[in-house]
This record gives structure tokens, C-alpha cells and sequence, in this order.
């Protein structure tokens, strides 16, 4: 069996959810309403896929303390901190970095740290499909090599396997039109390979007239960022389309172990061009395929997405913390654990509709709930004005 590892993206700073999320506190150290935060929910239901020895987390410098903390018992070197956040193709190119040393053969299964899957078992059934279907594609190229006269295990053998490598994508069934997304239209069905179809193209975030029509055809899917592939696969990917990236990263590969890897990493990553590995690498990937969950998933990317996790009350409120609402419609009220000195600060809402309100200790935000992808443009003029995070 080609052992799977999990590599969990934590960098990201979530400013989307502030003031609840900080630069040492990002989403993904949130717990909103669970028991544990959203990064040990993301391990917690692949557990059955891969355990713990298996697990990799690349996370940012101001909150890499506060994850490791999170999750005691992974081994320090697959602790991966980025000096400074690059976005994801960058993120993912150091984890396949490390993974081509460590376990070169195999397979790697790439997860944002701050997402909600309702049902876990439909979630990784999802992701053992996509394990077939790239073993299934390998397969059919080293029949083709055979049959072509190249011996196994010769050069040129795997040079035509590896050239045929996939990268396989999760995507999610949509249940509305929803224009916080991208989206991965389907092609050809591959038959026999996990229910698997070629992806015929990405797609940006729609507005509502095309989210309605991506939804009509029945063939299009929510792009959660959730990637199965071989390391080598994505190192070459970047190679080919990203060649200053490549060299960037190989440059901090060729230190890995050694004395000099975080001097050379703090020196090299941060002039690296940041950029997605959606529009770096997977929009013009030939080789990608792309496998249908539906498994209750929301990527949870502003408080407008909070009823994925948490269940609104009868008139449609959904709330968190200690809070007290008389005539309250269809709002969002967060009271956060350390939004008084004492624990026990109440927020009262009486008479609003369609309202986020979210208290902290040292910050409230109120806002219309149609607002909420705005709200990282509202830190960032709160910040201009003189106020400082200091959590």
C-alpha cells in the first residue's frame, strides 16, 4: 500500500473572522462552539487515512508556537514555518519539498486547516477514491510503457510514469450559487478510476447570474483546496509553470537537515512571489482530475458562514457564547470566552435583523450581515488609524 501523509495548511491569518481572529489566534486555533479548534478537527477525521507519524502542518511564524501547541505529539521536523505568509503554491511547494526527502513515494493529501466537513466518513471515502484514481492513471501509463518496449525500473520507464502523473482535486456537490467559491468544471468521466472525470477548466469566484448557471448544468464543483498527488508531481509542476518558485524552494531543499536549513529558508522564501497554487499551478495543470464529495463542507471563510457549524436557532440567529436576544432575526451574535474580565459579559441584542455583532475583550464589531467578505478591509482601516493587535 503507498503510504498516504497529510500535510495541513495553517498559514493563513483569517482576517475575514477578526476581531475573534488574531495574528497569533488565526481561524484555524478557533474552536467556534466545538470542542476542539477547526486545525484539530482537520486532523481529527483522517485519522482513519493516516496517523499521527504521517502528519504535517506548514504554518505561519506568528502563530507556529500556538499550532504545535495545538497539536502535541507531531513530530517537530513536520512542523513547516514559513517566515512569512507567499500563499498556498509556495506553502504546498515546501511541504512536497520535504515530502520528496522523506517519503518520496508517497502520496500527498493537501488540506486547508480551517474548514468544516459535516460528515467525515463521506469526506474520506472522497479522498480514498482520489488516492485510487491517481493509482489507477499511474497504472494505465506504466502498461502503456511496457507495452512500448521500456523495461521497469529503467530511467526511461519512470521518466514515462512520471511524466503521467496525476494531480487529483476534491470537489464539493454545490447546494446553491453561492459567489464566495471558485469552481472546477468536470470533463470526461474516467471509467473504473473512483468515479473520477477529467477537469476541464477552473474557474474563478462567479458572480450571482453565472453561480446560478454553474449550478443549473450539473457539471461544476465548489474548488475546496483540497489536493491528492504525488510530491514529485507538484515539484515539477512548479518546474514547469513556476520555474523562479522551483528554484527558490529547491534552494531551501538542498539545506534540509542540515545546520544552515532555517538561515537559508529565512533568507530565500521571502522573495518568493506569492501566489496561489490555483492559479499558479492547477489552472494550466493538463493532468488534473477532479473526484465529487458531498459531505457537508463549508471552507467557514467569513461569520456569514457560521450556520455550517453552528445550528441557527428557530428564527434563524446563530449564536455563541453568552448572549441574550429578544426580537433578533437571522443574525450572527458572538460573545467571545474572553470578552470580559470577569467571563461573564452578556450581549444583549433586542429588535435587529440580518445583523453580525461580535464581542471580544478588547474589541466589538457590529455590521450588516451582508457585509461580511468586507471585514478585513475594516481591520485594515481600524489598523491605519492607529489600533494594534495585540493578542
Amino acid at each position: 500500500m503507498v503510504p498516504i501523509e497529510i500535510v495541513v495548511i495553517a498559514g493563513g491569518s483569517g482576517t475575514r473572522f477578526w476581531p475573534l481572529s488574531r495574528r497569533r489566534r488565526p481561524k484555524q486555533l478557533l474552536s467556534l462552539g466545538g470542542d476542539q479548534t477547526l486545525l484539530q478537527r482537520t486532523f481529527e477525521r483522517v485519522t482513519s487515512l493516516a496517523g499521527i507519524e504521517r502528519w504535517w502542518m506548514v504554518v505561519g511564524e506568528s502563530h507556529s508556537e500556538a499550532c504545535a501547541d495545538s497539536m502535541i505529539g507531531i513530530q517537530k521536523k513536520r512542523v513547516l514555518v514559513e517566515p512569512c505568509g507567499r500563499n498556498t503554491a509556495p506553502a504546498i511547494g515546501l511541504a512536497a519539498a520535504h515530502l520528496d526527502k522523506a517519503s518520496p513515494d508517497s502520496i500527498m493529501v493537501v488540506l486547508p486547516a480551517d474548514h468544516h466537513v459535516g460528515e467525515a466518513e463521506r469526506f474520506c471515502d472522497g479522498l480514498i477514491r482520489a488516492r485510487e484514481a491517481l493509482l489507477a492513471q499511474e497504472q494505465l501509463a506504466a502498461g502503456a510503457a511496457t507495452k512500448d518496449g521500456l523495461t521497469p525500473g529503467s530511467r526511461d520507464y519512470q521518466a514515462r510514469v512520471r511524466v503521467s502523473e496525476s494531480i487529483v482535486c476534491l470537489g464539493i456537490k454545490p447546494t446553491h450559487p453561492e459567489t464566495g467559491y471558485g469552481y472546477i468544471e468536470r470533463g470526461a468521466a474516467l471509467s473504473g478510476q473512483g468515479g473520477a472525470f477529467k477537469v476541464a477548466r477552473f474557474c474563478e469566484k462567479p458572480d450571482i447570474v453565472r453561480a446560478r448557471e454553474f449550478l443549473q448544468t450539473g457539471r461544476f464543483f465548489w474548488n475546496a483546496g483540497i489536493f491528492v498527488m504525488r510530491p514529485r508531481t507538484l515539484l515539477q509542476a512548479l518546474k514547469w509553470q513556476l520555474p523562479a518558485v522551483h528554484t527558490d524552494l529547491m534552494e531551501i531543499a538542498e539545506h534540509i537537515g542540515s545546520p544552515d536549513y532555517e538561515r537559508v529558508k529565512a533568507e530565500v522564501f521571502p522573495r518568493i512571489s506569492p501566489i496561489s497554487i490555483d492559479y499558479g499551478v492547477m489552472e494550466g495543470f493538463s493532468r488534473s482530475l477532479v473526484v465529487e464529495v458531498d459531505c457537508g463542507w463549508s471552507d467557514v471563510g467569513s461569520f456569514g458562514a457560521l450556520d455550517a457549524v453552528i445550528e441557527p436557532d428557530a428564527r434563524g440567529n446563530v449564536v455563541l457564547g453568552p448572549v441574550v436576544s429578544l426580537d433578533t432575526e437571522r443574525c450572527t451574535v458572538v460573545a467571545a470566552e474572553d470578552g470580559g474580565s470577569d467571563g461573564e459579559h452578556v450581549v444583549a441584542t433586542l429588535g435587529l435583523r440580518d445583523v453580525v455583532v461580535v464581542h471580544t475583550e478588547d474589541a466589538t464589531m457590529v455590521m450588516d450581515s451582508r457585509r461580511c467578505q468586507d471585514v478585513a478591509a475594516l481591520r485594515a482601516e481600524i489598523e491605519r488609524r492607529g489600533w494594534r493587535d495585540k493578542t
